[in-house]
């Protein structure tokens, strides 16, 4: 993750954890008053009435924010950091979509999910936790 810059963070789960972290984020980002490396957001939803509920709040940051419905490989593969936060009871059918361990390859996955251990998501990802033997692949 060194030297990052103009990246994009997608938040799946963007609901009452992570839409707080969406609503900071955006006018520093537009702004450019940050040192942060983000200069898109995709916030991913699973109902369509969050998906309009989203995008009529932050209407003004159309530009540099995204929701998503219904593909949430695609915004991970578009995502450069991954926030996790997915109602804790959801996490293993959205880590079991197909294509989503590939699309997470690579990447920084920060979890918010109550109840989610590192050594969890690892299992649930690749079968495993990881450790030594196994992390180069």
């Amino acid at each position: 993750m060194a030297g990052l810059s103009n990246a994009t963070l997608t938040i799946l789960g963007t609901g009452n954890i992570t839409k707080p972290i969406v609503k900071n984020l955006l006018p520093a980002i537009k702004d450019g008053k940050t040192d942060l490396p983000f200069t898109k957001i995709i916030a991913c939803v699973r109902s369509e009435g969050s998906e309009s509920k989203l995008n009529d709040q932050f209407s003004e940051y159309s530009s540099i924010l995204t929701v998503s419905r219904g593909d949430n490989v695609k915004a991970v593969q578009n995502g450069d950091v991954i926030v996790l936060g997915v109602d804790p009871a959801d996490i293993a059918d959205v880590l079991a979509q197909d294509g989503i361990r590939d699309a997470l390859s690579g990447k920084l996955l920060i979890s918010v999910a109550a109840g989610w251990t590192k050594e969890k998501l690892e299992s649930t990802l690749y079968g495993s936790e990881t450790t030594k033997e196994n992390a180069s692949g």
